[in-house]
C-alpha cells in the first residue's frame, strides 16, 4: 500500500507552511488531495514530487499565474506534454538571461575587490585571484556585449503579438524580402531555423528559434552559421508587454554577444538603432496602415 502523509509530514519535508500549502491548493497549483475517515489530508509520494517542483518553479521567478497555467496543462495529461515543453523552455531561458546578469553583477563586484587588493599591496591574493578559474569566466562575462532597444506602440499587445509571433513571418521588419522555416516546422517549434532573405540581395541570414511563449508574448533566437556578422554567441529575445495605461504595448528587442573590445560599440549602436529600431518603425506602419 502507497505511504500517505500528513500535512504536517509535507510541511517538515518541503519546507512550507500549513497556510502556504494550503493557498497552494486554492490557487490550483495541487491536484484534489485524498482524505482520510477522520478528514485530514493525505498527500501520495507523487503529490510530495509535485510539490517539490513547484517550489523549484517558484524559486526561479515563475509567477503563480505562470504556474497554475503548467499545472492546468498537467492535469489535462500527455496530450499536453508539448505545450509543458514550451512553457519550460520559455521559463529556462529567463532564469538564464537572470543568471547571466547576476553573473555580470558579480563580475563587477570582483573587479572592485581586485582594485582593492591592488591599493593594499597584496601581491599574493592578487596573484591567487587572477589564476582563480571563476574570475577567468566571469571576466569574460562582464566583458559580453549587450544591445538593447524598446518602444511603445498605440496597438495592444495582443495585436502586436498576432503580427509577429510566428518566427517564420519575418517580413514585417521592412528590411527582409521573404522568410521561411526550413525543415517543414512550424514558426513556433523551438528548434526551428527562419531563413530570411535580405531585401534583393543574394545574402540570407539563418536563425534557430530556442524558446517561445504566447503566454509571455516573447521568443528568443540565436544566428546559424556562418554568422553573417563578426560576433559571436549572439542569442536575442524580442518581447511585447502590455501597457495598462492606454491599453497600449511596449516592445522590447535585446541581445547578448561576444565580440572584439574595440568594436563593442559599434555592434550595440548597430543592432539598436539601425536593424531593431528600423525594423520596429516598419511594424508601427504596417499596423497603423493595414491593407
Amino acid at each position: 500500500m502507497e505511504k500517505a502523509f500528513t500535512i504536517q509530514e509535507v510541511v517538515a519535508r518541503t519546507g512550507l507552511s500549513v497556510h502556504a500549502l494550503r493557498y497552494y491548493e486554492r490557487a490550483g497549483l495541487l491536484p484534489l488531495v485524498d482524505r482520510a475517515a477522520s478528514g485530514h489530508r493525505r498527500y501520495t509520494a507523487d503529490d510530495l514530487n509535485w510539490i517539490t517542483f513547484l517550489l523549484r518553479l517558484r524559486a526561479t521567478g515563475m509567477s503563480i499565474r505562470q504556474m497554475r497555467a503548467y499545472a492546468d496543462l498537467r492535469r489535462q495529461g500527455s496530450a499536453t506534454a508539448n505545450a509543458r515543453l514550451a512553457l519550460l523552455e520559455a521559463h529556462h531561458q529567463q532564469v538564464c538571461e537572470h543568471m547571466l546578469e547576476l553573473e555580470n553583477h558579480l563580475a563587477a563586484i570582483e573587479q572592485k575587490m581586485h582594485h582593492l587588493r591592488s591599493m593594499e599591496g597584496n601581491e599574493r591574493k592578487e596573484d591567487e585571484y587572477r589564476r582563480s578559474p571563476s574570475l577567468q569566466y566571469r571576466a569574460r562575462r562582464i566583458l559580453m556585449a549587450k544591445s538593447y532597444y524598446s518602444t511603445i506602440f498605440e496597438q495592444t499587445a495582443d495585436q502586436v503579438w498576432d503580427v509577429i509571433r510566428d518566427f517564420g513571418t519575418y517580413t514585417w521588419t521592412g528590411s527582409v524580402s521573404e522568410s521561411s522555416i526550413e525543415g517543414g516546422k512550424s514558426g513556433v517549434e523551438v528548434g526551428a531555423i527562419r531563413n530570411a532573405r535580405l531585401g534583393d540581395t543574394s545574402v540570407f541570414h539563418r536563425q534557430r528559434l530556442l524558446a517561445h511563449s504566447d503566454l509571455d508574448r516573447f521568443y528568443t533566437y540565436e544566428f546559424c552559421e556562418p554568422f553573417p556578422y563578426p560576433i559571436r554567441n549572439c542569442v536575442v529575445t524580442l518581447r511585447v508587454t502590455p501597457v495598462v495605461d492606454g491599453n497600449r504595448a511596449f516592445v522590447q528587442w535585446s541581445a547578448t554577444f561576444d565580440c572584439e573590445p574595440a568594436e563593442y560599440d559599434h555592434w550595440t549602436t548597430y543592432f539598436a538603432n539601425e536593424v531593431w529600431a528600423k525594423a520596429l518603425g516598419s511594424l508601427k506602419h504596417l499596423l497603423s496602415h493595414p491593407a
